[in-house]
């Protein structure tokens, strides 16, 4: 897979993810609560500038998780460009994407979001 569509499936994939977490742990009255997650995570994740890094560290993850895979069924195993979706990016990176972009854009949420329920 070519490195810039990896990453703009990783940048849509970052999106969704930070708008998930929005969504679970920032309150608001906002009557459109989807597009204000979703314009908000766009946001911070084109400020934050964590791009690269995320396709980096997804692509590690993918690899150590394959190099597992190969040494169990002591075989050469490659990634699967089917596995790259949004339930394997999930998975492996959620925890990146809550450490690396909710963290830092808490800082900036607009006026709309009222409070934050999880840290």
């Amino acid at each position: 897979m070519d490195r810039i569509i990896f990453d703009a499936l990783v940048r849509k994939f970052c999106i969704r993810k930070l708008a998930q977490i929005l969504y679970e742990c920032v309150e608001t009255n906002t009557t459109d609560r989807a597009l204000l997650d979703w314009f908000t995570a766009e946001s911070a994740f084109d400020k934050i500038h964590w791009s690269s890094q995320m396709s980096g560290i997804f692509l590690m993850a993918l690899a150590e998780e394959f190099d597992r895979k190969a040494n169990t069924e002591r075989r050469q195993a490659k990634i699967d460009p089917n596995v790259i979706n949004y339930e394997t990016f999930d998975r492996l990176c959620g925890r990146a994407v809550w450490d690396y972009l909710y963290q830092p854009c808490k800082g900036m949420l607009p006026k709309e979001y009222t409070k934050i329920r999880f840290h």
